[in-house]
Order: structure tokens, then sequence, then C-alpha cells
């Protein structure tokens, strides 16, 4: 059996020949839902930790998030969080704006050579200049601020995918490793 030091290389993310409102509006108009199969560990300030797979499932409306442990399902997060609403709600928030980071509405622009700053509410998202890759998203939540990093971006479809999304909030985080993400679009659209 032979092994290889060598590291993976990957393609450079291509500049984006549009404006960030381009890049939001065309994301949106296409997107219809998206679906990620990744390994997720979530540690607990207390030092409880959940760690398994998960198939993350979300469409325009729903967040369906299931739990597997050494292939078998332990559940879905509503059900396992049914007792814990706010929870459940912050884990909700985390999984969907990580993911579906582009669904922004009534957005204000702003940004400098170090990034492009989205802001909507209580949600900001911060995007690399040129690239348009989402670098970092902070959220407003009723008892803290959720915030969001991303890196190991690949390309699926037509879209730069960040595989590695770290989330933190009131000392706990959520660690989210992407093994496959697919992207749906509407009928009669091009990725």
């Amino acid at each position: 059996m032979l092994f290889s030091c060598v590291k993976e290389i990957r393609p450079a993310i291509p500049e984006y020949h549009g404006s960030i409102d381009q890049f939001l509006a065309g994301t949106n108009s296409k997107y219809n839902a998206l679906k990620a199969y990744m390994s997720l560990d979530i540690k607990k300030k207390s030092g409880a930790v959940l760690s398994g797979s998960a198939l993350a499932d979300l469409d325009q409306e729903n967040t369906q998030v299931r739990f597997y442990q050494l292939g078998i399902e332990i559940g879905d997060l509503h059900k396992l969080l049914a007792k814990k609403k706010e929870q459940y709600y912050i884990y909700e928030q985390a999984i969907r704006n990580g993911l579906v980071w582009w669904d922004l509405s009534e957005y204000k622009v702003s940004g400098n050579s170090k990034g492009i700053t989205v802001s909507s509410g209580g949600r900001q998202v911060v995007f690399q200049p040129g690239t348009l890759v989402p670098l970092r998203q902070s959220l407003r939540l009723p008892r803290g601020l959720l915030t969001i990093t991303y890196s190991d971006y690949r390309q699926t479809g037509d879209l730069w995918y960040p595989f590695a999304v770290h989330v933190e909030y009131g000392g706990n985080s959520m660690d989210m490793k992407m093994k496959k993400v697919e992207v749906s679009f509407r009928s009669g659209q091009d990725q």
C-alpha cells in the first residue's frame, strides 16, 4: 500500500465579476434546496459533547437535521431538543444561517479591502472582496451573539462552498465539516 504526503491542491477561487447585489440576487433567485452531509461536533460549555454524522436538509421554509452515530440514526434535531425550545432555536439558526448564508433580504452593504459586510436586521455576513465567498457571520439572538466562521472552500456547481463551518454562542461551539453538499436550483434556472 502506498501513502502520499502530498497536500491536495485545489484550484484557486476565481474572481466574481459583478457586484455583491448581483451575486446575492442571482443566488437567492435560483436557490431551491440544500443537502449537506457532514460530521458534526457540538461542545457545550458544561463539557458535554455530541459528535457524529448529520444530514441537513433545507429548503426555502424548512430545516431538518438528522443525527447519526456509528451509522445509526439517533434522531432529528427537532425531536432531540423538543423540550429545550431555546436550544433548538439556537441550533436551527446556526445550521440554517451557517449553511445558507446568502439568504438575505433588505440589506445594506459596506466594506473595505478586508471584507464586504452585508447587514440585514440583526445579521451581518462578511464576504471576501473579489471572490465573494463568506468569511464570517454574526447573528444577534435574544440572549447573545452567534458567530460563524467559514473555511475550506470547494466548488459545488457554480458556487464556491465552505466545507468547514465553526459556530460559537454563549460559550458553546459547533463544528460542521462537510463531506458532500448538494445545492438544487429551481427548474428552468442554470447554476
